[in-house]
């Protein structure tokens, strides 16, 4: 494992394209977004990705990882008035191809893991320049009937206010607001581990 400095263009990664780049995987993701209903601000959104432990563990015997590969361990959950556009999340499922490549090929000189994964360039051809994850429509669920704003206020109560009803506020001129929680879910049987963050 590398434990030197990681160059800074490789600090913003996105999720998925560390998802493309990772060797070893055991988690399925599941992201819930929640529309706005508020007519006057009908592209903010919220939610949340829990990563839940498989009981398998996938390991690739070449890099990078298919648009298959990854949308066969993703789910999106759109609760909301109107139809899911991945073009509207800003960042969220998005790969530069550029970037997911000069990972890895850093990763084989840095990473003992990746020393002796064979890296194939022609499976880049599989994802776009600079744009949204190949299929991710195809694991889209939509929930047109569910009160998007109650359930999510029910899902975030607690003692002091969460993060994203204090960014629901937006003013309805601002940029469309998405703001994920990521939630690290582990087994009942091993110690738990939670990661929230806003991203």
């Amino acid at each position: 494992m590398y434990r030197g400095k990681l160059p800074e263009d490789f600090k913003y990664l996105t999720w998925v394209e560390e998802m493309v780049c990772a060797r070893f995987r055991n988690t399925a993701h599941i992201t819930r977004i929640y529309q706005s209903s508020n007519p006057s601000q009908p592209k903010v959104f919220h939610g949340n990705t829990c990563a839940h432990d498989m009981n398998l563990v996938s390991t690739a015997s070449v890099l990078p990882r298919t648009p298959v590969d990854i949308n066969g361990m993703l789910s999106v959950v759109f609760i909301g008035p109107g139809k899911f556009k991945p073009n509207c999340l800003g960042a969220m499922f998005k790969i530069c191809k550029q970037k997911v490549w000069a990972f890895l090929l850093w990763l084989k000189d840095n990473n003992h893991l990746y020393h002796n994964v064979p890296l194939d360039e022609s499976l880049m051809d599989l994802y776009p320049e600079d744009g949204y994850l190949p299929h991710i429509e195809n694991g889209i669920v939509e929930d047109m009937n569910t009160d998007a704003t109650k359930t999510f206020l029910e899902e975030t109560a607690g003692i002091s206010e969460h993060l994203a009803e204090a960014l629901m506020a937006n003013d309805p001129g601002d940029p469309p607001l998405v703001l994920l929680e990521k939630l690290t879910l582990r087994a009942p049987n091993s110690l738990a581990v939670h990661s929230c963050h806003p991203h």
